[in-house]
């Protein structure tokens, strides 16, 4: 499936008034569990210095996940072409993507629960080394603002990175990948 991908992320949250006001306003959570994303790229990292592409496969309770993504230059929010696939098998996926010369290069581990409203999702984002964090995403910048006021979060510092981005800022670095 492919589509792109709008969004901004809203960081430092009072993680409990956010599921208090989403589901005040009638966000439904769809879900909630660990995620471990596994990130590929060249073994130079071109794929991710010289296009802005990253591939992952994320792993879930309920699915798993092999994501491409390619970066479009934005400075008021995020927006990437994503292509994403369900997979069944993890291992098959892995040797796939080492036959056309991909690595593995990093992963990073969070709790995420989501919440949806009509065609605005909230991914609340739980790392074990920054202070909670949602991703609103919806498709226009317009649409995400717009609820960003309405979850009450209008006050809150935004970001536009990704998480490679907010591991730096906290004086992480991503941890290898070594399969």
């Amino acid at each position: 499936m492919s589509l792109l991908e709008k969004e901004i992320k809203v960081l430092h949250i009072d993680l409990i008034s956010l599921i208090v006001n989403l589901e005040k306003i009638g966000a439904q959570r769809v879900n909630m569990g660990s995620v471990c994303d596994h990130y590929y790229d060249l073994p130079d990292d071109s794929l991710q210095q010289t296009s802005s592409k990253r591939i992952r496969i994320r792993y879930q309770k309920w699915w798993n996940k092999l994501t491409m993504k390619k970066r479009i230059p934005s400075n008021s929010m995020k927006i990437a072409h994503e292509n994403e696939f369900t997979i069944d098998n993890y291992h098959s996926v892995k040797v796939l993507l080492w036959e056309y010369g991909l690595v593995p290069k990093w992963q990073k581990y969070k709790t995420r629960m989501t919440y949806v409203f009509g065609d605005i999702q909230y991914d609340i984002d739980l790392y074990p080394w920054i202070p909670p964090l949602v991703e609103i995403e919806a498709m226009s910048e317009e649409k995400v603002r717009y609820w960003i006021e309405i979850a009450w979060l209008g006050n809150y510092k935004t970001s536009t990175s990704g998480a490679v981005w907010l591991m730096k800022r906290y004086g992480k670095t991503p941890v290898p990948l070594h399969e």
